[in-house]
């Protein structure tokens, strides 16, 4: 696990604009993405919470929260028998 919840810099960039660049969608995944890694005990610098802040007030589209949510229900989620595929069945579904 790294020291740090983003790479270095990358605070800086959202909060200097760069998230401009990002989608309404992307934006609230990486809100959530970093919510979810921040309560699995990442620290937060207050820079990146600053940059946190400002993806929260512009990810108008997507809830983060229920996206963080099915994050952690997709991760954690016992697998299902009948929806298990083998490549086989992949290949034929991604050739329709």
């Amino acid at each position: 696990m790294s020291e740090s919840l983003m790479d270095p810099g990358k605070a800086r960039w959202l909060l200097e604009g760069g998230s401009a660049q990002l989608s309404d969608g992307e934006r609230a995944l990486l809100l959530a993405l970093a919510r979810l890694e921040e309560e699995m005990g990442r620290p937060v610098t207050p820079e990146e919470r600053a940059a946190l802040e400002k993806l929260a007030a512009e990810a108008h589209a997507f809830d983060p929260t229920e996206i963080a949510k099915a994050v952690d229900q997709m991760v954690s989620a016992q697998p299902q028998k009948e929806r298990q595929l083998d490549w086989s069945e992949l290949r034929k579904r991604w050739k329709r």
